[in-house]
């Protein structure tokens, strides 16, 4: 049991990590687009940083 929940943690962290990496690529195209969207650079940074979470663990 314990092995399908660590196989169900690592399908939902591998899938969090490809949210937050679509995210950072689409936030990044918008804020190249209009680099004065400061709430678009504030996204950015906070996706970056979860991202940098999600692999680190």
């Amino acid at each position: 049991m314990n092995f399908n929940f660590n196989r169900n943690t690592d399908s939902f962290k591998a899938q969090e990590i490809t949210m937050q990496r679509s995210k950072v690529v689409s936030l990044t195209e918008a804020v190249l687009e209009d680099p004065s969207n400061i709430l678009c650079q504030a996204l950015l940074n906070q996706t970056m940083k979860r991202l940098e979470m999600l692999l680190s663990a």
